[in-house]
């Protein structure tokens, strides 16, 4: 089984979920929730890369995240093809300007 890595904060929490007994793992997403339930709001940069060598396409984006607990996310793409991302807890918006 792979670990779980949650990065909060810019810094990963990497949770082992082999080996991990029941209290190990309780005090871990307990740890996990908590972290979270004390968020006020995150923004930074990112760099969203993808690439798919069977076809030959790469492909590299760049931008602004916001991040607002407990359901609101926006992804704000720069460069040539600027578009956003928008999401809260019961729908996704996609925007791209015309």
């Amino acid at each position: 089984m792979m670990p779980v890595i949650i990065a909060i904060l810019g810094g990963p929490i990497v949770v082992p979920t082999k080996g991990l007994c029941q209290d190990e793992a309780d005090r871990a997403l307990a740890l996990t929730r908590k972290t979270y339930a004390s968020l006020v709001g995150i923004q930074g940069d990112f760099v969203q890369t993808e690439e798919r060598p069977g076809v030959g396409v790469s492909s590299r984006e760049e931008g602004i995240l916001f991040f607002n607990p407990p359901d609101r996310m926006r992804w704000d793409y720069g460069g040539k093809r600027p578009h956003a991302v928008v999401i809260n807890s019961s729908r996704v918006w996609i925007h791209t300007p015309s």
